[in-house]
């Protein structure tokens, strides 16, 4: 049973934002929810991934930083499966260093989401404030 996602906007974010969570968290599934046809990039996501020993998913939401997905990536958070002691980590608030609009809307998704919401963290290369910020050690 899956425990713990870790919800991505593209592959390599898994590496390039999370690489310490990923490796950290136990029972964890990426869901990246981009580039499913996109023969290279998820080729690159599922051997990372397999490297990493990681159970993954690649979805095919469009990708580009103005498109906005709405009420399919509602739908998509809505559809997970979460267990009581269930972690989700995402994108953060301001899409990192980039200001990634669709990392910001995962992150939206997942916060905003009644299910989610009280078991979400985030990762940030940048300290925002009124946030608390742990190291995870063991979860």
């Amino acid at each position: 049973m899956i425990n713990n996602y870790l919800i991505i906007a593209h592959p390599d974010d898994e590496i390039f934002w999370a690489s310490y969570i990923s490796q950290k968290l136990p029972k964890l599934k990426i869901l990246c929810l981009t580039n499913k046809y996109n023969n290279l990039r998820s080729e690159e996501f599922h051997n990372v991934c397999k490297i990493i020993k990681k159970d993954n998913e690649i979805f095919n939401f469009p990708d580009g930083g103005s498109i906005k997905w709405g009420d399919e990536l509602i739908k998509f958070i809505d559809r997970l499966e979460i267990y009581q002691y269930s972690t989700i980590v995402t994108h953060s608030p301001h899409g990192e260093e980039h200001r990634h609009p669709q990392h910001a809307q995962i992150y939206d998704a997942v916060f905003y989401n009644k299910k989610t919401r009280s078991k979400q963290a985030f990762f940030s290369d940048i300290k925002i404030e009124l946030y608390s910020y742990k190291k995870i050690e063991k979860c």
